[in-house]
């Protein structure tokens, strides 16, 4: 009854922590007793794993071997935005509404 006393004269917040707390170590020590270990997760999925590993390998490769352009031109921008919000010469504003 002392264990009892005590948690019932816990602040209200210290013991929604306490059994929060409590209740995260309970359900991870169960999913670590029941779930598979990490060895056959990792058997499991070394496929993906290794295509994964392969795939950022090229990534960093290519970006190693042709490196992006200096950030000093942002015309290219302005030129998209500009050739898509262009009108045709034959249509003025008046008769786009």
């Amino acid at each position: 009854m002392a264990i009892h006393d005590k948690l019932t004269s816990l602040p209200p917040e210290l013991r929604v922590r306490l059994f929060t707390g409590a209740a995260i170590a309970g359900a991870l020590l169960s999913v670590l007793a029941v779930g598979p270990s990490f060895s056959d997760v990792v058997s499991y999925f070394w496929p993906l794993l290794l295509s994964t590993a392969f795939f950022l390998f090229a990534v960093a490769l290519v970006m190693w071997l042709s490196p992006l352009p200096a950030s000093g031109d942002s015309a290219t921008g302005e030129e998209i935005l500009e050739f898509v919000t262009r009108r045709p010469p034959s249509i003025s504003p008046e008769q786009e509404l």
